[in-house]
């Protein structure tokens, strides 16, 4: 069940979605530590394959290297122009487009043009700069920081089930990367309640039924994890039991078991049956944030013409639903945005008993940040 029995104050005010202000104590205050999820390995699939991401203020370049993940900032240390223009590529090294120089994938310079100029300077004086980079599963995630929690220590209780959830067994099966109206905090917010679904999903999630409350629970793990968990086992709806079908045609156990975990201030994974998603929300402004979504379909260990066509309906099935959903999700943001912006705007805001997990994170974001 939940936690609640009544609703909940909203504590924050719509100020705290559009003050540049408040975006600042933000990024100081809740991401200087964090594990910030980048990729998957998917999206290397081949040596010295890299891919480029934007961490708030942190242009990132993720490369692959003889099977090994390395994270280096994405700008030249000679006069630091931004080194890799493109968001993905395969190269041995990257050169500067400013003045040629060339750096290999384990960050070291590889090449300086009219080096005779730069007299003295010895080996390795001169490198990208590095990040820590690890990998969970499929799953990789970087730090910025040079000292901090090591990621099993930051993901906590999620780190051992996200283990499960993004393992060899998943196959990546779409990727979806927006710069999004709205404030980071609706993005990742609209992630915590299944309030909104029958209206603003009405043509996609709002068609399967929702778990009944008494099936569903809700667990905090201390101030930065919560888990939402709903048992569909003895659900007997069409979706439901197809999942079921599908789950024993690729050779799994077929466990009706919603699971979202929220590792705050801004990752997510849940999963159900035949599918998982991870998610990353990042603040670009105030106004704007970039949403980072892996989606993964369970691969098993059967094979045939049947599973082929089965698993094949089923990646155009799920990439058409979750293209859908997650587009109607940033509609509401935006319009939201929208509605929080507004001049002479004094109201409090309330929330429902389902909507509790979005007062624990508020919580969060209080204690966190000294909001009065």
């Amino acid at each position: 069940m939940y936690l609640n029995y009544t609703h909940l104050p909203h504590i924050l005010r719509p100020h705290h979605y559009h003050s540049e202000e408040q975006d600042g104590v933000e990024r100081e205050q809740l991401f200087s530590d964090a594990w910030h999820l980048v990729g998957c390995t998917a999206d290397l699939p081949n040596d010295d394959d890299y891919l480029t991401i934007q961490v708030m203020e942190t242009p990132l370049i993720i490369w692959r290297s003889n099977g090994a993940y390395k994270a280096f900032l994405n700008v030249c240390p000679h006069r630091f122009s931004r080194l890799a223009g493109c968001k993905i590529g395969n190269s041995k090294t990257i050169q500067c487009p400013y003045h040629g120089w060339e750096y290999d994938a384990c960050g070291a310079t590889r090449r300086i043009p009219d080096a005779k100029h730069f007299k003295p300077l010895t080996k390795d004086r001169v490198a990208l700069v590095q990040f820590s980079l690890e990998r969970l599963g499929q799953l990789l995630f970087v730090r910025l920081t040079p000292d901090g929690p090591t990621l099993r220590d930051y993901l906590g209780p999620a780190y051992e089930e996200c283990l499960k959830f993004y393992d060899d067994d998943w196959e990546l099966i779409w990727t979806w990367q927006p710069d999004l109206e709205g404030n980071w905090k609706l993005g990742y917010e609209i992630t915590m309640e299944n309030y909104h679904v029958g209206v603003t999903h009405a043509k996609t999630l709002g068609k399967f039924p929702l778990a009944a409350d008494d099936v569903c629970s809700h667990e905090l793990h201390g101030p930065r994890h919560s888990v939402f968990r709903a048992d569909r086992n003895n659900d007997q709806y069409l979706a439901i039991n197809f999942e079921r079908f599908a789950m024993k045609q690729f050779g799994g156990t077929a466990e009706c078991q919603y699971v979202h975990w929220h590792v705050y201030p801004h990752a997510s994974f849940f999963s159900q049956n035949i599918f998982s998603v991870a998610q990353a929300v990042y603040p670009i402004s105030p106004n704007r944030y970039l949403n980072l979504y892996r989606l993964f379909l369970y691969r098993g260990n059967k094979r045939g013409i049947g599973t082929y066509m089965l698993r094949r309906f089923l990646k155009r099935v799920l990439r058409k639903l979750w293209t859908n959903t997650f587009l109607e999700d940033a509609e509401a943001v935006r319009l939201t945005q929208e509605g929080l912006s507004s001049n002479g705007l004094h109201l409090e805001g309330l929330l429902s008993v389902r909507e509790e997990r979005i007062f624990h994170f508020q919580e969060y974001i209080k204690n966190n940040c000294n909001l009065n």
